[in-house]
């Protein structure tokens, strides 16, 4: 025979370990502001990547979605592939840029390891981490680059947009 009582009691302590787990998920998982900027970041590095398998249309696509991720201009302060990329540009001016990227190269990737994301007021947020470019130019030669960036970000229309990108200093004895 069943004893309803000790059910009741197993129900009663699995609902509690329940609660406590959606508790602790509560307390311990990261502010919303600061997923809301990692994905901005995830979204660049999609979107500016030009993958083996990725086809014209879904590359054009991309390249329309690229001039919303930045603010109107965004600073570059970068050493690049192709030398020096400094001064203020408009996101239509970075999303050519990439479309004259996707011209040059067979495949590319982008991609943002180390991330360390500070938010500095409800519209400013700060990121650091290592940028690295691989990629395949179109005559066969093979390009990886590695940067310790820091990128600023600003909350416009309710959306993070980069504001700056900066090679990150790093003190020299």
């Amino acid at each position: 025979m069943v004893n309803t009582g000790m059910i009741v009691r197993i129900f009663v302590l699995i609902m509690l370990a329940i609660m406590i787990g959606c508790g602790f998920y509560y307390w311990l998982r990261p502010p919303e502001a600061v997923v809301q900027v990692r994905k901005t970041l995830e979204k660049l590095c999609e979107d500016a990547s030009k993958p083996k398998s990725g086809s014209a249309a879904s590359l054009v696509l991309k390249s329309q979605r690229l001039p919303d991720l930045f603010v109107d201009p965004c600073q570059l302060d970068l050493l690049g592939i192709r030398g020096e990329l400094t001064g203020k540009f408009s996101p239509q001016e970075l999303a050519s840029l990439v479309v004259r990227l996707h011209g040059a190269f067979d495949t590319y990737q982008i991609k943002a390891s180390d991330v360390q994301i500070t938010i500095d007021s409800p519209t400013r947020a700060t990121i650091e981490f290592a940028g690295s470019f691989h990629g395949r130019t179109k005559q066969g030669e093979t390009i990886e680059e590695l940067r310790d960036l820091t990128a600023h970000l600003e909350r416009v229309d309710d959306q993070w947009r980069f504001a700056q990108f900066s090679i990150r200093k790093v003190i020299e004895k």
